[in-house]
């Protein structure tokens, strides 16, 4: 009898002793973490940055309607704080079939600081403090909120930094390169033309014999004289020179109005362009078969201050 009632006792001690053990190793481990965390600032796990959705609502309910297109919307207010009178300025155009959701990071990508949704063909500028920046795309046709993005969308990484000067404007061109939201070729102009390169300040032209303007000017290494042009909406280079440069292999299909009628060409980015001491990264250029006019279109003219009289032009930065 003694001995069946030592049993429950026996086991009922040995429960207790391991539950205590236990107790006192979750202690030990809580108090070595915490330690841990004070003295060599070890994130906890669950304390991760704070999402979008945490910023912006809900990812279980869309909005009612998309932003507004062309306003900026700020993420990381603190990140841009450093505005001020020598801010820069990135311009995004959205050329591609479908609405986008431009977001500016840091160069990692794994920090928003702004964005701005626009509509297809529409254009709008962030203000930013001088810098280098990361940008994600997010394309499609069914708005849900800053969380999800898209529902039926594309996320789309730009591959390398956006370069931000003060007081300079640099533009960002989303070019569709096919019919789906994937298709999407970006073009970025680092400040416009790098007007520190023209020493002189200015470009006086003569008219030629033909009655226009022309300038000498190089297109990724490849001298070209180009006619000036102020009825082309971008530069066209001779097609001869398109193939060399290997253009027509990474193109996307156009169509051109011309003085002989409607024509089917490429439109293609080239990384350098120069005249006169001018500069200027990933232009838009056209090209078709079997043209070889060379025109300085309003791509590269509107960004320019032009003055004509009857005999000569002057060319100057803006």
């Amino acid at each position: 009898m003694g001995l069946m009632q030592l049993r429950p006792g026996t086991q009922h001690g040995k429960t207790l002793w391991i539950v205590l053990i236990l107790i006192w190793a979750g202690l030990i481990y809580v108090g070595y973490s915490w330690q841990l965390h004070k003295r060599f600032g070890i994130a906890d796990p669950a304390a991760s940055r704070p999402s979008m959705a945490q910023n912006q609502g809900s990812t279980d309910q869309c909005d009612s309607r998309a932003p507004a297109s062309a306003k900026s919307i700020a993420i990381d207010a603190g990140a841009m704080r450093r505005k001020g009178p020598d801010s820069a300025w990135i311009e995004v155009e959205n050329q591609h079939h479908f609405p986008v959701m431009a977001l500016l990071t840091n160069p990692e990508g794994d920090l928003e600081y702004q964005a701005i949704y626009l509509l297809a063909q529409d254009k709008g500028r962030l203000a930013v403090p001088p810098g280098e920046y990361g940008l994600t795309v997010l394309v499609g046709t069914n708005w849900c909120n800053l969380a999800t993005g898209f529902t039926d969308g594309e996320i789309l990484q730009y591959a390398e930094t956006i370069s931000a000067g003060e007081r300079a404007v640099s533009i960002m061109k989303l070019l569709a390169t096919g019919d789906s939201e994937k298709d999407m070729m970006f073009s970025f102009s680092a400040g416009g033309f790098d007007r520190t390169a023209n020493t002189g300040g200015s470009l006086e032209l003569s008219r030629m014999h033909d009655g226009h303007f022309h300038v000498a000017a190089s297109v990724n290494g490849y001298p070209i004289t180009f006619l000036i042009d102020t009825g082309a909406t971008i530069v066209a280079i001779p097609y001869s020179i398109a193939r060399q440069m290997g253009l027509d292999k990474r193109c996307m299909p156009a169509r051109f109005i011309t003085a002989a009628g409607a024509v089917q060409g490429c439109k293609a980015i080239v990384d350098q362009f120069s005249f006169a001491g001018f500069h200027l990264r990933q232009l838009e250029v056209s090209f078709n078969p079997g043209g070889e006019s060379a025109l300085l279109g309003m791509n590269v003219l509107s960004q320019l201050r032009i003055q004509q009289t009857a005999q000569t032009m002057l060319i100057s930065a803006n």
